[in-house]
């Protein structure tokens, strides 16, 4: 009885690792199944790069700054298609809709001053 019960024991918990093992083995699958959008954003009139930019993915919500070279990047994205929105102080809110993601993209945004 005491055997039957360690075995049963053993069993159970080899049972739980294994599932633990095999999600991870999917969440490892879908990494690599992910893309990344880049991009730089630049004022219309002078092609000055704009740093702290805010560029948005409507779908997702995920929110970036330009850095000081006007660049911004969002990563493990799943492939499909997206709204960007991209606003800043003293610029219209630009909005680049349904772009379709399938492969890493490099975008360019120009916005234009009030």
């Amino acid at each position: 009885m005491k055997y039957t019960l360690i075995i049963a024991f053993l069993f159970s918990i080899s049972t739980v690792f294994a599932g633990v093992d095999e999600s991870n083995k999917n969440a490892e699958a879908s990494k690599g199944t992910t893309v990344e959008v880049k991009g730089h954003v630049t004022d219309f009139t002078s092609g000055d790069v704009l740093p702290g930019v805010e560029v948005m993915i409507k779908e997702t919500s995920q929110k970036v700054f330009t850095d000081f070279d006007g660049e911004f990047s969002f990563e493990e994205l799943s492939p499909g298609k997206y709204t960007i929105v991209v606003s800043y102080i003293s610029y219209d809110k630009s909005i680049v809709e349904e772009i379709e993601v399938e492969k890493n993209e490099k975008l360019s945004i120009k916005l234009k001053d009030l």
